[in-house]
C-alpha cells in the first residue's frame, strides 16, 4: 500500500458496508494510509467479506451494537469500568440515553438501566482507549443508544468528529455538529445575505423543493409522509397484522396479544383521549401552531435535547404569550399509525389531557391541515420539525427548541428558556417578519454546500452518478475533512 502522508486513525460509524461506492471509498483512504480500525456495519451477511477486504479492521453489526453485545474478538471485561471522576462529566449523556428506545425498553429498573449505562461507558469509553481513534465519521446524525454515546465520548474527549445529515432535498447532505449546525453553511449565508439571488439562481431541485411549498396544491400532504403512512395503511397493514398473527400462533401468544389488542381498542387508549378533547381551529384567531413530534424519534432525542418534553415547550410557550393568543397542538399522523393506540412511555395515559389543560392550549384535529394552520398562524413552535422550516419559506417566523440542520434559517429564533421565548415574541408582536429576499438567499447557500450523495438506501440520488465518481466524491470529503483536523 502506497502511504502518502502520515496515518490517521478512523472509526466508521454507521456506513452502509454492502455499497460498492462507500467500499471503493474506503478504500481510497486506506491507500492514502488512514488507518480504518474500528466500523459499526448494517449488514451483518457482508461482514465476512468486508473482512477479507480490510483485514486490520474490528467490524460490529450495527444491531448488536444496539443491543449492548460486543464484536467478536473483543471482551467487554478487559476494560476498567468506570469511575466517579469520569461518571461526574457524563450526566448528560445518561439523561439523553434514558429516553431512547432501545435504552428504556430493557428493563423496568431504574439501578438496571444505570448499570446498563455503566457498561456502555466501560465498553466505548475503552475502545476508544485502546484503539485511540484521531477521527470519528458518522454516515448520519447519531440517534441510538451507542453511536449517540460515541459522539458524546468523542466530545469529551475533544476527538474531532465528522456528522453526515441529511439535508431534506433530494439527495443532499452537509455536515454537521449534533448541536451547533453547520459552520459551513453559516459562512456560506453570511457571505450571500446581503446579495439579491433569484430563484433561478437555484439548482432545479432546490427550486422545486421553493416552489412546492408555496404552490397551491402545497396543502396535499407532503410525499415523504405519504410514503410513510403507505406502510401503516390498507394492504400493508393487514399484511403486518398477519404475520403478527402467525408469529403469536408459532410462539403460543395468540390468545395474550387479542385479550391486549381488545383492552387497547375497546379500553381507554391514546387516540380517544386526544379526540375528547380536540376543537376546530378558529382561524381569526391569534395563534401560534405547534406541531407535534412522533416519538421515539431522533428529531427529540437526541436532537430535542430536554425538549423531548414536548409538553415543556408548550408551557414555556404558553408563560410567554400575550393573553388573547392561543397556543394550537396537532398530533402527528404517524403517531398513531405506527403504533398501536396503547397508551406508552411517549404517550401516557392523561398526557393530552396535560397538553390540554396549558392556559391558551388548544388541541386541534388531526385532520385539520397542517398548510392552513401555518399560513393562517402567526408562527410556528416546534422541537426541530419540517413545520418549522416549512413556516420560514411561507414567511412565518419559527420558534425552534431543539437542533436541526435548517436552525440558521432567516426567521428562526432559537429557544431554550422563558427569556429568549419571550424575546422571540416579543418581536413577533411588534411585527417582525420573514423576508423573502433572505430565504432564497439561505437556499442559494444551502445549494452551495451540499452534497449530492448516495450513502443510505432509503434515500436515492435521482441523478445517474456512476459508482466511481460517487466513490470519488466520498474519499474527497472525508479527506479534506481530516485533512482539517491535522
Amino acid at each position: 500500500m502506497d502511504k502518502t502522508r502520515n496515518s490517521k486513525r478512523m472509526f466508521l460509524i454507521g456506513w452502509d458496508n454492502r455499497n460498492p461506492a462507500i467500499i471503493k471509498a474506503v478504500k481510497k483512504l486506506e491507500a492514502r494510509g488512514y488507518e480504518i480500525l474500528y466500523w459499526t456495519v448494517v449488514h451483518k451477511e457482508a461482514m465476512a467479506d468486508n473482512k477479507k477486504i480490510f483485514p486490520l479492521t474490528q467490524f460490529h453489526w450495527h444491531y448488536e451494537a444496539i443491543n449492548f453485545i460486543p464484536p467478536s474478538g473483543i471482551n467487554e471485561a478487559d476494560f476498567a469500568p468506570p469511575g466517579e471522576d469520569l461518571l461526574k462529566n457524563l450526566y448528560e449523556i445518561e439523561s439523553v440515553l434514558s429516553t431512547m428506545k432501545q435504552f428504556y425498553k430493557q428493563s423496568s429498573s431504574m439501578l438496571a438501566k444505570k448499570h446498563l449505562f455503566h457498561r456502555l461507558i466501560q465498553y466505548w469509553y475503552g475502545t476508544i482507549e485502546k484503539y485511540k481513534p484521531e477521527i470519528i465519521i458518522f454516515s448520519y446524525i447519531p440517534h441510538s443508544v451507542y453511536d449517540y454515546t460515541i459522539y458524546s465520548l468523542a466530545k469529551f474527549l475533544k476527538i474531532k468528529t465528522i456528522v453526515f445529515a441529511y439535508a431534506g432535498v433530494t439527495d443532499r447532505y452537509l455536515l454537521t455538529d449534533l448541536k451547533d449546525g453547520s459552520a459551513v453553511l453559516r459562512e456560506e449565508y453570511l457571505k450571500n445575505k446581503n446579495q439579491q439571488f433569484k430563484l433561478e439562481d437555484l439548482s432545479p431541485d432546490m427550486r422545486n423543493f421553493y416552489n412546492w411549498h408555496l404552490d397551491n396544491q402545497a396543502g396535499k400532504i407532503k410525499p415523504e409522509l405519504k410514503q410513510a403512512l403507505k406502510k401503516w395503511q390498507g394492504v400493508n397493514k393487514l399484511s403486518l397484522k398477519f404475520k403478527i398473527i402467525v408469529k403469536s400462533f408459532r410462539d403460543l401468544s395468540f390468545f395474550k396479544k387479542l385479550v391486549g389488542y381488545l383492552k387497547k381498542e375497546f379500553g381507554p387508549n391514546m387516540k380517544k383521549e386526544y379526540l375528547a378533547l380536540e376543537v376546530a381551529p378558529d382561524y381569526n384567531k391569534k395563534y401560534i401552531y405547534v406541531a407535534l413530534h412522533s416519538q421515539p424519534e431522533s428529531s427529540t432525542c437526541p436532537l430535542g435535547g430536554v425538549f423531548v418534553d414536548q409538553i415543556l415547550m408548550v408551557k414555556i410557550l404558553s408563560y410567554c404569550l400575550p393573553k388573547d393568543w392561543l397556543i394550537y397542538v396537532k398530533e402527528h399522523p404517524i403517531q398513531w399509525a405506527t403504533s398501536s393506540l396503547a397508551y406508552f412511555e411517549f404517550r401516557y395515559k392523561g398526557y393530552y389531557r396535560e397538553l390540554a389543560k396549558i392556559k391558551n392550549v388548544r388541541l386541534v384535529p388531526i385532520e385539520a391541515n397542517s398548510h392552513e394552520l401555518i399560513i393562517n398562524s402567526q408562527a410556528v413552535c416546534t422541537v426541530n420539525g419540517t413545520a418549522g422550516m416549512e413556516a420560514c419559506l411561507r414567511l412565518k417566523p419559527t420558534l425552534l427548541f431543539g437542533y436541526i440542520s435548517y436552525q440558521d434559517y432567516p426567521g428562526v429564533f432559537k429557544v431554550k428558556n422563558v427569556t429568549a421565548c419571550r424575546e422571540a415574541i416579543e418581536k413577533i408582536v411588534s411585527g417582525f417578519k420573514v423576508d423573502r429576499q433572505q430565504i432564497i438567499n439561505y437556499l442559494f447557500s444551502l445549494d452551495k454546500i451540499t452534497y449530492h450523495l448516495n450513502i443510505h438506501e432509503s434515500i436515492k440520488s435521482p441523478a445517474e452518478i456512476s459508482e466511481e465518481d460517487m466513490a470519488e466524491r466520498i474519499f474527497s470529503i472525508i479527506e479534506r475533512e481530516a485533512e482539517l483536523a491535522i
